[in-house]
């Protein structure tokens, strides 16, 4: 064991040579390098046949620190862990690349949890200011703020970064205590790992910027037919409900929220004078005013952006249980799902509201008008459904 200690104690002495500051304790025994007045990088205990504490205050070479990290557990009797080459293979091999943040974040956290033995890992937003982000239900980092990988005795704090900000922080926990190995290892996956979370922004952004987009869009609506951004919002709201009520996945549930903008957009095809017209309509308006959902379909299958999901909601929203409706005719689940519900809330919610030919209903009127046609004009599961969500809101 003195070889051991020697050896310690040699090391040291490069460190010093190399003016890197550093405090370790051995058995209670003290030794350092301390200049400047730093903020500790690494502080770590290493408990066995002997105690030793070691902190260092500037970032230090991983090859050297994986090397001391050995000295010191043969002299503390500690069992030697996993190479570390094969410790980063198991780490990257379980990271799935996904353009989903969520998804990206609670894979590396699992992933982080397994390859070094975590009692837990966390991830915190820096700050609640950023908007890309503001639909994702991460907590606010409230603590000490870091810039480097920074690992004090149970936790370790793994700061990230996007377009040279800090988005947030894994913050990971090991109750019987990091050691050098661990932050030599995290840091050489951390540029890794940056790079991950980076790529899976892409989906955020995308869905900020077709958001927008189809924002735009309603407002374009709105100002051929007065009321029908409001309308679009209540059928969103509506839509996403019944989604859940569903218990559909989040990716129709998202196409729900989307569609609920854009279902009506042909109708900037359609004269005014059809769209606000009190008296009944000719059979040439009719037929004019159906093809508002082809007009629509045409516009959006420009837009690559949009998924063919949400162009069949606009295509789709008018046709009906029984077969009665258009484009097609189509009937019962022939017409997809989401079409449906976009059809079912735009008869709602239009029955509550004010229009050129007639007056709006109350909501218990429209509620069994919209029963009525159940299983003729609608499906009778989602009947049922807007039923329990209007009741319920």
């Amino acid at each position: 064991m003195n070889n051991l200690y020697n050896l310690i104690l040699e090391n040291l002495s490069i460190l010093k040579e190399m003016d890197v500051e550093y405090k370790i304790s051995i058995d209670n025994e003290s030794f350092d390098n301390i200049k400047k007045n730093k903020n500790e990088k690494i502080r770590v205990l290493y408990k066995g046949t002997h105690n030793v504490e070691i902190s260092f205050f500037e970032k230090t070479d991983n090859i050297y620190l994986l090397s001391l990290d050995k000295i010191i557990k043969k002299f503390c009797s500690i069992k030697k862990f996993d190479d570390p080459n094969k410790k980063i293979f198991d780490f990257l091999s379980q990271i799935k690349p996904n353009i989903n943040f969520e998804k990206t974040i609670e894979n590396i956290k699992k992933t982080l949890k397994e390859v070094f033995n975590l009692d837990d890992v966390e991830f915190y937003f820096s700050t609640n200011k950023n908007l890309l982000f503001k639909n994702i239900s991460f907590p606010i980092y409230s603590m000490k703020k870091f810039s480097d990988i920074s690992c004090f005795f149970d936790k370790t704090h793994l700061p990230i970064f996007l377009e040279k900000e800090i988005l947030g922080y894994f913050i990971l926990t090991k109750h019987n205590g990091f050691d050098l190995y661990d932050y030599a290892l995290l840091y050489e996956l951390n540029d890794y790992i940056n790079k991950n979370i980076e790529n899976s922004f892409l989906e955020n952004k995308f869905n900020i910027i077709l958001d927008k987009s189809l924002n735009i869009l309603t407002k374009i609506l709105e100002t051929r037919v007065p009321g029908a951004e409001k309308h679009c919002q209540n059928i969103s709201r509506s839509a996403v409900k019944i989604g859940e009520y569903l218990n559909l996945n989040k990716k129709d549930i998202k196409n729900l929220k989307f569609g609920s903008m854009i279902f009506d957009i042909g109708k900037i095809g359609i004269p005014e004078y059809v769209l606000l017209k009190k008296e009944d309509l000719t059979l040439e308006e009719n037929e004019l005013i159906k093809k508002h959902v082809n007009y629509g379909y045409n516009l959006v299958s420009k837009i690559t952006t949009i998924s063919e999901d949400i162009k069949k909601i606009v295509l789709y929203h008018h046709e009906k249980w029984n077969g009665e409706g258009y484009p097609e005719g189509l009937y019962g689940d022939n017409i997809p799902l989401l079409a449906q519900i976009i059809g079912l809330l735009d008869t709602y919610y239009s029955l509550l509201e004010d229009r050129p030919y007639r007056n709006k209903l109350p909501k218990r009127k429209a509620l069994e008008l919209m029963e009525s046609y159940s299983g003729i004009f609608f499906n009778p599961i989602l009947v049922k459904a807007l039923k329990e969500v209007i009741n319920n809101d």
